[in-house]
């Protein structure tokens, strides 16, 4: 997860440290706060996993920009196969040329390359390290290529034009679902804007059921609930292409 964020797995003790330390000041403020183990270990679990979140997002938007910058790099591995450079050359072309993260992949794989490690080995990395549809085609592409022969520079500039056109639909697809998007954010919003009005119009009104020994159930099973709702509506509005 580390290195599909970016960051050095040489940097893994350190992610380690952190969500340790994150673990220890959740589980001791839990406990604490509410002077029972069970609850002290439950925050610590919840806190101690803000760092594994803090990476899946990281990773998250790495890989879109990683997607929005592959046709171009595409693009100029075709321009520089064309030119007559051996596909070794041209992808260090995009390494030096393309900003990162295309440009980071990209020599990454060029420096496994001239070190000894067999292409096909460099592209299964670079696959696993990018693992979306477009770097599973490229790299599929550039395996079949190898083996049987083909036309490498055109296969690039199809694959090139394809992820164009998808993401030419992709867009046009979010446009229709962001009725569905906005409906969610309404949905999860609109019980915390209802409360806090009814404690300005009201103050004390939610007295009877905070008192009440139901109470922290009752309000877990509707925080659990509104997510549970929130969830299955934004998943309705992403459309995948």
């Amino acid at each position: 997860l580390a290195e599909q964020a970016g960051l050095d797995v040489r940097d893994r003790s350190r992610i380690l440290f952190i969500m340790g330390i994150c673990a220890v000041v959740g589980g001791g403020a839990g406990w604490l706060r509410t002077g029972e183990p069970l609850w002290g270990v439950i925050a610590a679990l919840i806190a101690g996993s803000v760092p594994i979140l803090h990476l899946a997002y990281k990773r998250h938007q790495r890989l879109q920009r990683f997607e929005r910058q592959f046709p171009d790099a595409l693009d100029m591995m075709t321009r520089s196969i064309r030119a007559g450079h051996a596909l070794g050359a041209a992808i260090q072309v995009v390494g030096d040329e393309m900003p990162d993260p295309a440009g980071e992949e990209f020599r990454r794989v060029s420096e496994e390359s001239r070190l000894g490690l067999d292409p096909g080995e460099a592209l299964f990395r670079l696959q696993r390290r990018i693992p979306t549809g477009d770097t599973a085609f490229f790299c599929t592409a550039i395996t079949i290529q190898r083996s049987a022969g083909g036309n490498l520079a055109e296969i690039l500039d199809s694959l090139s034009e394809v992820i164009r056109e998808r993401f030419k639909v992709l867009s046009h697809a979010r446009v229709l679902s962001v009725q569905h998007r906005w409906s969610a954010i309404c949905v999860g919003m609109f019980p915390v804007v209802l409360a806090i009005m009814f404690e300005f119009v009201s103050p004390g009104y939610f007295e009877p059921l905070l008192n009440s020994p139901l109470a922290s159930r009752l309000i877990w099973a509707g925080i659990i609930l509104e997510g549970i709702g929130l969830y299955m509506i934004w998943r309705i509005a992403q459309i995948r292409v």
